[in-house]
């Protein structure tokens, strides 16, 4: 980014606050005003927070307050969910205040509860095939859906459904310029002695319209099954949080 004159401190006068301990770069697409090669992964390196934070503010924000690496960003601190499978006593339930015209990142895991013990019938006998594909979960408004239940599947789904293939559904949700992320890049290994097995998913950005989230991965060995959720509308329309 360009100044108009070198810092009047060396960087060792100034300080730059930790990162807090479960911090996220927000908003995630963000860069400072000269461009998008100067985003977050730029002022992580070398001395760029202290010699430019404060500079080159991009919608309203600089890396300062963005960037994780510079002492900002946004702590998305969370509970670690039960070691043993759910049951209702384990769901805590949290009542928002955030006003849904705010802009807010879900941070969200897939956890798997899918083995022979709790489904015993005709599970496969040879458990290191048994697994989830690739797991999409994307967040978007009231005019999309991801897949819904009762309607013919989509070329995306069947694709997915069938090979695990994702390619289809990560064009479509990049074209839409839809928050996402894969929880893993291949497969989620579902084993008896690992009944909580999980994976972790970025912050999915969640907007006023953008309210609605869904998620899908493919079961295998089957040929076609596949499991998820749709359309979860996150904003509670009594309060408007």
């Amino acid at each position: 980014p360009s100044m108009p004159q070198a810092p009047s401190l060396p960087p060792t006068h100034l300080s730059i606050s930790q990162p807090k301990p479960n911090c996220v770069d927000w908003p995630l697409s963000w860069h400072d005003n000269d461009g998008t090669r100067y985003n977050c992964g730029w002022y992580a390196s070398g001395d760029n927070c202290v010699l430019y934070g404060n500079c080159c503010a991009n919608y309203e924000k600089t890396a300062n307050e963005v960037c994780c690496a510079c002492g900002g960003g946004v702590d998305f601190s969370i509970t670690q969910a039960p070691s043993t499978s759910p049951s209702p006593s384990d769901i805590v339930v949290t009542v928002s205040n955030v006003p849904s015209s705010q802009d807010v990142g879900y941070k969200c895991f897939f956890n798997n509860l899918w083995n022979e013990e709790r489904h015993p019938n005709n599970f496969p006998e040879n458990k290191l095939i048994v697994h989830w594909s690739s797991q999409v979960l994307a967040s978007h408004n009231s005019s999309y859906s991801l897949w819904k239940e009762g309607i013919p599947a989509s070329l995306k789904v069947e694709s997915m459904a069938e090979t695990g293939g994702i390619t289809y559904i990560i064009k479509e949700l990049q074209e839409r310029g839809d928050s996402f992320d894969i929880g893993s890049p291949k497969y989620l290994l579902s084993l008896s002695d690992i009944v909580n097995s999980r994976v972790s998913y970025r912050p999915i950005k969640m907007t006023s319209e953008n309210r609605f989230i869904s998620a899908i991965s493919k079961l295998a060995p089957s040929p076609d099954w596949f499991s998820g959720f749709y359309d979860f509308n996150a904003v509670d329309d009594n309060t408007d949080t």
